[in-house]
């Protein structure tokens, strides 16, 4: 049964619940209301908020006296005069000036002995990161080496007699008259007879290259006295000259007892001009970490520790014809070494040196005769400054490409002319700042003749320490860390390396790993378990690069539909076809444009224009070049195409980007597209870089530019001192 009470409430609640819960709402609203009411109001009106406002600014924008803020300051807070006048007090301390580095010490003072606590552990060697590649060609001056890889020597006395020889044989061509040696002119009488090499016999106009018998001229002694002095800048550095025998043989004499060679007289190496192919890689190398490791692992103060780099190992892959890549090969890092090893001239980096360690980390740039650099530094570590020219440099000639051309690609774009990669160079005798005597170029010595990159001022290739005895300073425990190699205290260090060992028209895919010295090697101060037998420590591979692809050394790229002539030989299904053809023994491309139709061979022989770089200045010359290729036209299609007749408004015809199908000699067919080649922008600077040769060396004269720049004191750049 249920509560009366209950039922009776549950009634009441369901007639009346609104009225009190309303009733209740409105004893509040009128409670609170009260309340707000009788509360006093502000005194304070808009008006007088807004001139407050102004009078504010008022003060703020009137001059006032520091004497006389400085009196209110001291008034209002009741602050002595003597303490409110700090700036004059600290302009007095100001005055003499304590830097705390000038009493730092570069080591800590103590340092730790063996014992419990300090043994040496396990070094753990990280991966760089960011790998990148690109692929290049171009044309270099290399030391020439023999078959057991060692330069070549020469003899200046017998080379500039050579030289001298062969001038004589030029000249000895029957001469007209009012010239050659007459009086009162510019002959061995006339007013420019105490010049040697500027009117001897065969001269006979102003720097015309003369030659008596064996005699010296002013330039070849000039060039000579220039590798001489070359060459004694090269013998200061620990590693000069030579080849990887001569700096293993550094290494084994940087004992305590080691007997320096006698420096003897100066020596000259022949060089030659050769043509390169190359990969260049770039990657980011994360120093700091590395130093922490290497300071945890050997027990001392971060502030000491510097690993000891060796080098950078490289493997890669190959594409094959059915799309699959080859097995993982280790390249070679000797046969590419002859060529980075041996440069008579660096190109130059526009990063900052203390985060290239040359040598080991880095390998130096060729300076290119012809070519251009591309991604040979990451972006992350070239200063924004360096990465554009200032406006006023901007019509500098810089060869191929220009500076500006390039500078904006340097950064994994491309670099078109590094720093005057090119010849014509209205910066031709700046780069001899840089030192070595060469325009343009960095002079260099194998194993650290640049002073670029160079930490301390050494680049030593060995462990850092007298490895010969076995133990590297035993007990010393951390004191190795002075030895003489690269260091850098940068957070992040460059890592380049340049594959010279590629083949033409191939695919590859590369990954690489970082090599150190172990600083635990022939060790007893470790803790068990730690390697002490392995001289090296390897980190893991990096992640491999995107596919990168050498040019063929005959590039073929499609550039539209062959233009309708009047011959009737003239095939209307014909294609135009830009071959541009790379030559090997200087590095030259050649550049020429040719029609094939369906079933004939695309390109022929064909006198060309070219510049031989084969002498001490570059000539340009017109002879028979073979640009055949083997590649077969299968068939084509594009150009102009007629539409039927739907109306005035419509155009007779319409244009069809033009594409082709040759057929390879392996089989292979290949598909050009006019749309994607007449963009590329690799087939764009080729075709520019050519004509821009032309233009700059079809002025010049072989005979007289030369000896011109001579007379004036300037060189052509490249042109000094070649053998």
């Amino acid at each position: 049964m249920a509560n009366q009470f209950v039922e009776g409430f549950k009634s009441f609640a369901l007639s009346h619940g609104e009225k009190v819960a309303v009733g209740v709402g409105c004893a509040t609203f009128m409670t609170l209301s009260f309340l707000a009411l009788s509360k006093e109001k502000f005194p304070i009106k808009p008006d007088e908020v807004k001139e407050a406002a102004i009078q504010a600014q008022t003060n703020l924008n009137r001059d006032q006296d520091d004497e006389q803020v400085l009196e209110v300051i001291t008034v209002e807070n009741g602050v002595d005069n003597e303490q409110a006048r700090f700036e004059e007090k600290f302009q007095k301390r100001e005055s003499v000036k304590v830097t705390a580095a000038d009493f730092q010490v570069p080591r800590p003072w103590l340092v730790q002995e063996p014992g419990a606590g300090v043994m040496r552990d396990n070094l753990k060697v990280i991966p760089p990161t960011k790998l990148r590649g690109a692929a290049g060609r171009g044309g270099a001056w290399v030391y020439a080496l023999d078959a057991r890889g060692n330069r070549i020597e020469i003899d200046p006395e017998a080379e500039a007699a050579k030289k001298a020889e062969e001038e004589k044989k030029k000249s000895s061509r029957p001469r007209s008259s009012g010239v050659g040696g007459r009086p009162g002119m510019m002959g061995s009488s006339g007013m420019m007879a105490g010049m040697d090499g500027m009117g001897g016999p065969g001269s006979g106009m102003i720097g015309m290259p003369g030659a008596s018998g064996a005699t010296e001229s002013a330039r070849q002694k000039r060039e000579r006295e220039e590798a001489e002095r070359r060459d004694q800048e090269r013998r200061a550095n620990r590693f000069t000259s030579g080849s990887r025998a001569d700096l293993k043989k550094a290494e084994n004499n940087a004992g305590d007892n080691a007997t320096p060679e006698p420096a003897g007289p100066p020596k000259s190496y022949k060089e030659e001009l050769r043509g390169l192919r190359w990969v260049v890689l770039t990657a980011l190398f994360d120093n700091d970490q590395q130093r922490e490791l290497w300071a945890n692992a050997l027990k001392i103060e971060k502030s000491m520790a510097y690993p000891n780099y060796k080098e950078v190992q490289v493997q890669r892959q190959a594409l094959r014809l059915d799309g699959t890549w080859s097995n993982w090969q280790l390249v070679d890092n000797e046969r590419n070494r002859r060529v980075t090893d041996n440069l008579p001239e660096e190109d130059v980096d526009f990063s900052d040196p203390s985060v290239r360690l040359t040598g080991t980390l880095v390998d130096r740039l060729p300076f290119l005769r012809v070519g251009f650099w591309v991604g040979s530094e990451p972006g992350e570590l070239v200063p924004d400054e360096a990465k554009t020219l200032p406006k006023n440099n901007q019509n500098l000639g810089m060869g191929y490409g220009g500076m500006m051309d390039g500078m904006g690609l340097m950064m994994g774009g491309g670099r078109p002319g590094g720093m005057m990669s090119g010849p014509g160079s209205a910066m031709g005798s700046a780069g001899m700042m840089m030192g070595g005597g060469r325009p343009g170029g960095m002079m260099s010595g194998p194993g650290g003749g640049s002073m670029l990159g160079m930490m301390d001022g050494m680049d030593d290739r060995g462990p850092g320490m007298n490895m010969s005895s076995g133990m590297g300073m035993m007990g010393m425990g951390g004191l190795d860390q002075a030895a003489n190699y690269p260091k850098s205290d940068q957070e992040t260090v460059m890592v380049r390396y340049l594959d010279t060992s590629v083949d033409p028209e191939t695919t590859y895919r590369y990954r690489i790993r970082v090599v150190l010295y172990n600083p635990n090697y022939g060790r007893e101060d470790v803790l068990p378990g730690v390697d002490t037998a392995s001289l090296e420590l390897f980190s893991d591979w990096s992640e491999p690069t995107e596919p990168i692809t050498v040019p063929a050394d005959l590039a073929i790229h499609l550039v539209g539909a062959a233009p309708v002539s009047g011959n009737p030989r003239d095939r209307k299904d014909a294609m135009t076809y830009q071959l541009s053809l790379w030559d090997e023994s200087y590095g030259v491309t050649i550049v020429r444009d040719f029609n094939a139709a369906p079933g004939e061979i695309v390109g022929k022989m064909e006198r060309t224009r070219y510049a031989d770089y084969s002498g001490d200045t570059v000539e340009v010359q017109t002879v028979p070049i073979d640009f055949a290729s083997d590649k077969l036209m299968l068939d084509g299609f594009g150009g102009s195409v007629a539409m039927p007749d739907l109306g005035d408004r419509l155009p007779p015809t319409f244009e069809l980007p033009p594409i082709a199908f040759l057929l390879a000699a392996d089989g292979r067919i290949i598909i050009r597209e006019a749309a994607n080649d007449g963009s590329d922008p690799n087939r764009i600077e080729m075709k520019k870089s050519y004509y821009r040769e032309l233009q700059e060396n079809g002025k010049k004269s072989k005979s007289t530019m030369m000896d011109f720049m001579g007379m004036f004191g300037e060189e052509d750049r490249g042109a000094g001192g070649r053998n």
